[in-house]
């Protein structure tokens, strides 16, 4: 059974709460967006949560590779990426994969290129544009 919206996170954001409420933290902070469009941060019970990430119709990943992963982070996104196996998951990122093999490992990438890969390539937006 899935939930019939799909949940969008920063990759860290996500992987970090997730990581600190297994540690002992009661909740993990989401945003919360209205039917209105306005946001704000809720807490949500760890088991409440973990449900919805396994459930949701799609999860899309943000910016995935920003920082090296603790052990927890690590092990945070190898369940996750456990729990949306033959699910919907996006996961962007401006890495290639052989820098995330060296920033996780070959288990995590393996996991991750086992789906659909598409490359965009060109010039970055991101980066300032000389005047």
């Amino acid at each position: 059974m899935f939930q019939k919206q799909p949940l969008w996170y920063r990759a860290d954001d996500l992987l970090m709460e997730i990581s600190q409420a297994r540690a002992g933290k009661a909740s993990v902070r989401v945003q919360a967006i209205s039917d209105y469009g306005e946001s704000r941060t809720v807490a949500v019970p760890y088991d409440r949560f973990s449900l919805r990430v396994q459930t949701c119709s799609a999860l899309f990943l943000d910016d995935l590779g920003i920082r090296k992963p603790s052990e927890a982070v690590y092990q945070t996104l190898f369940d996750l990426l456990e729990w949306r196996k033959g699910k919907p998951l996006i996961i962007i990122t401006n890495k290639v994969i052989s820098d995330l093999a060296k920033m996780y490992d070959d288990r995590i990438v393996d996991r991750l290129t086992a789906g659909t890969v598409v490359k965009f390539e060109g010039k970055s937006r991101r980066k300032k544009r000389p005047k």
